[in-house]
């Protein structure tokens, strides 16, 4: 568990520990790095660390939290600026975001603890749709955590690929093959409901 306070210098030794952290694992991986490494390369005390973390998967956590945190905001933002609902129009400013903010998702896939993500979108996800019911008016309220994980699961992986190979495509390219798998899946049903 994490225990960031709201003061301006535990936030930022959370962000110095966050960034040891991150070039100690490009450096030497995930499993030989020890909380006295993270201390040392951010030039913090055991006892900072300590009242920030727990351990060192609670940094990242911790990230993953505070990045899906700040997502939401840039989603709302947008879909209050463009005036349009949540759903396949914000899948260009879901990947616009993440284009500009990889490095988590790029340190979770070489330590292999993209669950931590996964779990942090889940949440705000969640959030978002008890604050907006209205986004799941027309499915049966026993439906909503099968929507809530096909949703994560789809986005994460879409993510997760476009990092494995390379981030070649770009937020446009992304959405438009994101919105036309959607489509075809929307065509399938229609053509199998008629049959």
């Amino acid at each position: 568990m994490y225990h960031i306070s709201n003061d301006k210098r535990s936030f930022q030794s959370s962000e110095w520990i966050f960034e040891a952290l991150r070039d100690l694992i490009i450096e030497n991986g995930y499993e030989n790095i020890n909380i006295t490494d993270i201390v040392n390369l951010a030039n913090i005390g055991r006892s900072t660390f300590y009242r920030n973390f727990d351990n060192k998967d609670d940094v990242l956590r911790f990230k993953c939290d505070q990045k899906c945190k700040e997502l939401k905001e840039f989603l709302l933002e947008y879909q209050n600026k463009n005036k349009i609902p949540a759903g396949p129009l914000c899948t260009k400013p879901f990947f616009t975001f993440w284009f500009k903010n990889s490095i988590v998702i790029e340190l979770l896939i070489k330590i292999n603890r993209v669950d931590l993500l996964n779990e942090s979108y889940a949440d705000i996800l969640r959030e978002y749709y008890n604050e907006n019911t209205t986004s799941l008016d027309e499915m049966p309220l026993k439906y909503a955590d099968y929507i809530l994980v096909a949703n994560v699961g789809s986005s994460i992986s879409v993510l997760v690929q476009w990092i494995k190979s390379g981030k070649r495509d770009s937020p446009d390219d992304l959405s438009k093959i994101v919105i036309y798998q959607l489509m075809q899946n929307l065509l399938r049903l229609n053509i199998d409901t008629i049959k």
